[in-house]
């Protein structure tokens, strides 16, 4: 099924929401979600209501001034997604992994792009985003792993010229003796 996707909207105009939810479900492949909505509770409550009482979605009151950080620390409480972030400015990363020398291969990826990982708090490894929506994967890419797997491709190389050999020996009729 895949990781659930928590989609956290912040608004306090029932037809803008409208629009939203409307455009999620019509362009939104990803089935596996839920959707948070953080209703501020000013303007035209009533429509907002009777428009989320039609809507699947968590809904979550907020009362203070509009604000949009507020609101959607407000909404991530509420979600159950299994990775949710969103930034606006620059930020760390970090994989709860030990930066074991031995680990020295593994290797982080952001947007298909190798990146430099970086220590953090002298134990950890971490990567830097820039604002915005990225997909990272960490990945474990030993050398040994290449070297093990030439070692039986070299020696299947071997048996098959070995075996080509042999053939071509008795098919030219060479004898062979054998020393007791």
């Amino acid at each position: 099924m895949g990781l659930r996707a928590s989609l956290i909207i912040c608004s306090c105009n029932a037809k803008l929401l409208r629009r939203c939810l409307e455009a999620i479900g019509k362009h939104t492949a990803h089935g596996h979600r839920e959707i948070v909505v953080v209703q501020h509770r000013a303007g035209d409550v009533a429509a907002m209501d009777r428009l989320l009482d039609t809507v699947d979605c968590v809904r979550v009151p907020y009362t203070g001034p509009f604000n949009f950080e507020a609101m959607n620390n407000l909404g991530a409480r509420h979600a159950i997604a299994d990775v949710l972030v969103f930034m606006k400015r620059p930020a760390l990363l970090v994989l709860n992994d030990s930066d074991y020398p031995g680990l020295s291969r593994l290797e982080s990826y952001v947007d298909g792009r190798r990146a430099r990982w970086i220590a953090t708090n002298y134990l950890f490894r971490g990567v830097l985003l820039e604002p915005g929506r990225h997909v990272v994967r960490f990945a474990y890419e030993p050398g040994s792993f290449a070297a093990g797997a030439a070692i039986p491709g070299g020696g299947l190389i071997c048996l098959v010229g070995f075996v080509a050999w042999r053939r071509r020996r008795q098919d030219s009729g060479v004898a062979e003796a054998y020393l007791v």
